[in-house]
């Protein structure tokens, strides 16, 4: 196999591989709705300008979404190198031949 065919199939193959990854990251399931529960630990008699207000909030669908956009993230990262391999084999192969 020539040194042109073997960059061009290692590019191909890297090239499948970010488009691969892409289709994957677009399967990732995100909630469409993460609504927030908040607990308050004061009341509407106790707003004082500029204090600062404490709250907590939870929501197990942001706690999912959370968790989703962190796979997305990985995923995309992965596809981002592979295309770059891509890109950089399909330069090699330019210099080269």
């Amino acid at each position: 196999m020539s040194v042109h065919h073997a960059l061009t199939w290692g590019s191909t193959f890297a090239a499948m591989a970010a488009a691969f990854l892409w289709f994957l990251t677009s399967r990732v399931k995100t909630p469409s709705q993460f609504p927030i529960t908040v607990t308050s630990t004061h009341s509407l008699l106790d707003q004082i300008i500029g204090a600062q207000v404490l709250s907590t909030g939870s929501s197990p669908e942001l706690d999912q979404i959370g968790i989703a956009l962190k796979k997305q993230s990985a995923l995309n990262a992965w596809a981002a190198l592979c295309a770059a391999f891509a890109a950089a084999l399909q330069a090699v192969d330019f210099i080269v031949t």
